[in-house]
């Protein structure tokens, strides 16, 4: 289909939104969000060696601060709300909480991380004593033993969205599929999106990509011929966005031409679990090479579903001790998991209102435009465009091929559907919610003006300041450490936080008392599920 038809399709069927009342339902639209920080020495700047703090309570079971890989790398995570503005205030107070319980140290403002230490001084998660603690401190093991423990440092923001139902059902009417089990329609619908999603998200790394620089100590000697030198220390792209999203961040290296399926959620399912149970003999000969020791969960492509490193994710809540899989297999998509942002150094809670806003804009014009199968040749197809935008993307002088596609000019392009969908919604939902023209607005003008997107504003500080990598992320993690624990703390939040940490180091206390069988046992059990 050429971009004319596809034009006159996609805004035809935005007119049947409107008509239908379907984009009226959006407004209904639920959105929660997971940030993650590094702690960091408050006076070096320096990957923090100190445990978790105690006053969070337990990384375990606390519902909304965790942590990641490591255990300096702390994890928050709010509830889902109808509105923009709650979820930022959420994320604002767990900060408050956590710098309150964490004297001396600061959360680190950017995504690639501080200076980083040997791998082997760089902290895994710990979870206690309990089974699933540590099947979780064993799958980081395995994480660390297969991609090394400097990948996972990096940090990022997820963003997690719902649609109502009220929405789900009236584009069924609008379909003509009012017939059909509304979960099944919805799964259909998502796996549409997420499809489309692949072919797209290039554009939220060009635009809200913020790393374009990195800490040589990140690197650990090794030369990366798309890499300048910023002075001694860092490393850069003088025309890229994102090393995140690079061949230098959360990749799957090793796994070779791991393909998931996207066309529909038994594809999905089936191909992401066949990747959880087939062995590859790397990870075998890994084992063997530590058979006195237990070094991951197991020696397959993936040791658990949440291994694979994919940009979105379609999502269930489990139940109890059920699998991912399991979970979209028995009970279908719930909610979709966005995956490429950076954190914003420029953000105190590393992401804005406006962000959120394009986000939900793009993943709309997903649900909009055509979105035939995902074949594997087209999935390559699109990563190779995703990595021309990370590392050259705010090119201005394109290469002279024919076959060249130039970012900035997709992305123009591609910003005036999105503004064409926000005009619309602006016009659909109550005034309390409007301000998508507002939002997008602003990165039209960075588009027109590339030295003004976020990954080149981060270059223009460090140029401008005469900083490395290293002292730009420092000195904004500074200053938002400053501002948290400057901002009022209401006694009500600081009441609801002390309850959760001590709610969850019970709850940690309990599920260590209450498992009956050995370690060995579990893990057999866990993994034949």
């Amino acid at each position: 289909m050429n971009k004319n038809n596809q034009s006159v399709t996609w805004q035809s069927t935005l007119s049947a939104w409107q008509q239908s009342g379907c984009l009226e339902a959006l407004a209904g639209t639920i959105r929660g969000l997971e940030k993650e920080s590094l702690r960091v020495n408050q006076k070096t700047g320096r990957l923090a060696q100190t445990p978790h703090p105690e006053g969070l309570g337990s990384a375990l079971k606390h519902p909304y601060i965790t942590t990641d890989y490591s255990e300096a790398l702390v994890e928050f995570i709010t509830p889902t709300f109808s509105d923009y503005q709650a979820p930022i205030q959420f994320l604002t107070e767990l900060h408050q909480a956590a710098y309150r319980q964490m004297p001396g140290e600061l959360l680190w403002a950017a995504s690639m991380p501080c200076i980083l230490p040997d791998e082997e001084h760089i902290p895994i998660a710990h979870y206690g004593s309990s089974n699933i603690g540590r099947l979780k401190s064993l799958y980081r093991t395995g994480l660390a033993h297969r991609y090394g423990a400097l990948m996972q440092t990096i940090a990022g923001v997820h963003y997690n969205v719902s649609f109502p139902d009220l929405f789900w059902r009236r584009m069924q009417a609008l379909k003509g599929s009012v017939d059909e089990p509304i979960q099944a329609f919805k799964n259909r619908e998502y796996f549409h999106l997420i499809r489309n999603f692949q072919r797209y998200h290039w554009w939220l790394i060009l635009v809200m990509g913020a790393s374009p620089a990195v800490c040589r100590s990140f690197l650990a000697g090794q030369q990366h011929s798309k890499l300048r030198d910023w002075g001694s220390n860092t490393a850069f792209l003088p025309f890229g966005t994102s090393l995140r999203m690079s061949e230098l961040g959360y990749q799957n290296p090793q796994q070779g031409p791991l393909y998931i399926c996207h066309d529909n959620i038994d594809g999905y399912v089936k191909t992401l679990d066949a990747a959880v149970r087939t062995p590859l003999e790397a990870y075998q000969t890994l084992s063997s090479e530590h058979p006195d020791e237990l070094v991951q969960l197991n020696a397959n492509i993936l040791q658990i579903e949440n291994e694979y490193y994919g940009p979105v994710r379609p999502k269930r809540t489990p139940v109890g001790h059920e699998r991912p899989t399991s979970a979209l297999a028995n009970r279908g998509v719930e909610y979709i998991e966005v995956r490429c942002l950076d954190v914003n150094p420029f953000e105190p809670v590393g992401i804005s209102e406006n962000q959120m806003r394009c986000v939900d804009l793009l993943m709309a014009y997903c649900l909009l435009m055509p979105s035939p199968e995902l074949t594997q040749a087209e999935h390559q197809r699109c990563q190779a465009f995703v990595s021309q935008v990370v590392y050259e993307g705010r090119c201005t002088n394109p290469a002279a091929e024919a076959s060249y596609r130039s970012p900035l000019l997709e992305a123009r392009k591609l910003w005036a559907d999105l503004m064409v969908l926000a005009e619309q919604l602006d016009a659909a939902v109550p005034l309390a919610q409007r301000g998508y023209v507002a939002a997008l607005a602003s990165y039209g003008a960075a588009l027109e003006h590339p030295d003004t997107l976020l990954s080149a504003q981060i270059l223009n500080d460090m140029k401008k300041n005469e900083q490395s990598f290293y002292e730009f992320a420092f000195n904004h993690s500074q200053a938002h450490g400053r501002s948290f624990l400057e901002r009022h703390w209401s006694q009500e939040s600081q009441r609801q936080s002390e309850q959760w940490a001590e709610d969850s180091r019970r709850a940690q206390s309990e599920q260590e008392a209450g498992d009956l069988i050995g370690f060995d046992e579990y893990l057999a059990q866990y993994i034949s599920r």
